[in-house]
């Protein structure tokens, strides 16, 4: 072998050596980078006829573990779908402040306690003014939920919008990317792109078909959102059906329809098109039957004045927002009827009824307060199950990534026993390089 072939082969074992160690570099220094995958470089021996002409290094290779990969956006689905609905569930609680005075069960017991205080006392001025301040205080802590629930609603609506502009930013961001893959695939751009997956995968159920050159298509209930040469963003529309507010999700400019089945934008849309109407409907049915029960009581009895046929409560409540005392009450307590029509001085039977109304079963589920019982408890489990779901959906998630990290994660320890490893066999290589220049210096010397 010639002086100058030994000289090759140390010249481009150093620029192996180099690049591995560059390689080893760029793991290190991404060695806490969540969507980092780890590079390893694969040596090649370069021949030439009957003579090796040294060490070749191709590009550095990506390591990936598909399956994980593609589990993890599966479940990062669920995951973004039960944590929102946890927060959105939360939110609605916080309305009911139960653990105070100011709860709905505290209010409606200080209502129905009023009347029975009438009952003791009807001729007394004081238990009238009571059980009209009672009604009213209902009146407001009903309005105050409903507007709560109202505000809720409210907040979500551009909250969703919000979700679906992000959603089209990242699928334009992947298209962009897949283009610029077909061009010159990189490693760095496959990060970023696994990285916006990952983040996209929590806000909306996708199915993702990758291609051998890198490039993804991504699907959302059966529609492609985006490829090389397609992208459909989507837009959130309010419409109203059977009289009710709803989102609907839709391809931006042909309105087609898309239905998220989960991730954080599909529990935003059921809370609204679903859950929130759900609770109002059965909020409304309380404060509608209580004060239809109310007032079919009231106005078979009289008030001192011997009059009667009054409705203590407005006639046409339709639930919590119009909940509200008769005005002609409002403005004269004496009107609040509390003896049975011709009772005598000290009746107080009708005042004690409504009263009793407290422990009629008024409900499928009991009395007002066991169906109230029962849609908080109602809630709470439902906030129960969704901590518990999203809980052990984090774990189902963090186990996959560590499968995923086991194989493309870095290693400090096998990154630096490497870097040591390729450092040596540089120093070798330039060893080489310096002896094969001593011996051609000697050779020059020698003519």
């Amino acid at each position: 072998m010639s002086i100058s072939s030994i000289l090759e082969i140390g010249k481009r074992s150093l620029l192996a050596y180099q690049s591995a160690v560059k390689t080893t570099s760029d793991n290190i220094s991404n060695a806490n980078n969540e969507y980092y995958r780890r590079r390893r470089v694969n040596f090649d021996q370069l021949n030439g006829g009957y003579s090796r002409l040294g060490l070749s290094i191709t590009d550095a290779v990506r390591l990936r573990q598909r399956f994980a990969e593609y589990q993890i956006y599966t479940e990062n689905q669920h995951l973004g779908k039960y944590q929102n609905t946890h927060r959105l569930l939360s939110q609605v609680e916080v309305l009911f402040n139960e653990n105070s005075d100011a709860g709905l069960s505290k209010v409606m017991s200080d209502f129905f306690g009023a009347w029975n205080d009438l009952a003791k006392e009807p001729e007394s001025d004081f238990a009238r003014n009571l059980v009209l301040d009672k009604a009213m205080v209902l009146a407001d802590t009903f309005e105050r939920i409903d507007s709560g629930l109202q505000n809720i609603k409210d907040q979500i609506v551009p909250e969703t919008r919000m979700t679906v502009d992000d959603i089209n930013q990242k699928i334009e961001l992947i298209h962009k990317i897949n283009q610029q893959i077909r061009k010159q695939p990189n490693g760095e751009l496959l990060d970023q792109r696994d990285r916006i997956l990952d983040e996209l995968s929590q806000q909306i159920n996708i199915q993702i078909k990758e291609k051998d050159s890198g490039e993804v298509n991504v699907y959302s209930d059966g529609i492609l959102l985006v490829s090389h040469d397609i992208l459909n963003e989507l837009e959130a529309k309010t419409v109203t059906e059977e009289g009710h507010s709803k989102i609907r999700i839709q391809l931006k400019g042909s309105g087609y329809q898309i239905n998220p089945s989960s991730g954080a934008l599909s529990s935003l849309v059921e809370f609204y098109n679903d859950t929130l109407p759900e609770y109002k409907e059965k909020l409304d049915a309380l404060a509608r039957t209580i004060a239809r029960k109310v007032n079919e009581l009231h106005t078979q009895g009289e008030n001192l004045n011997g009059s009667g046929g009054i409705n203590f409560f407005a006639d046409d409540i339709a639930g919590m927002s119009d909940f509200r005392v008769n005005q002609a009450i409002a403005e004269n307590p004496d009107l609040i009827a509390s003896r049975a029509r011709g009772g005598a001085e000290g009746d107080g039977s009708i005042a004690q009824q409504i009263s009793d109304l407290q422990f009629a079963g008024l409900f499928k589920e009991g009395t007002a307060h066991e169906y109230y019982q029962t849609f908080l408890t109602g809630l709470g489990e439902n906030i129960q199950e969704a901590d518990f779901l999203a809980d052990s959906q984090e774990m189902i998630v963090n186990q996959l990534k560590n499968q995923r990290d086991s194989v493309t994660g870095v290693s400090m320890d096998e990154e630096m026993t490497r870097m040591v490893q390729y450092q040596q066999a540089y120093e070798a290589a330039a060893k080489v390089i310096t002896t094969v220049d001593e011996m051609m210096a000697t050779v020059m010397q020698m003519v």
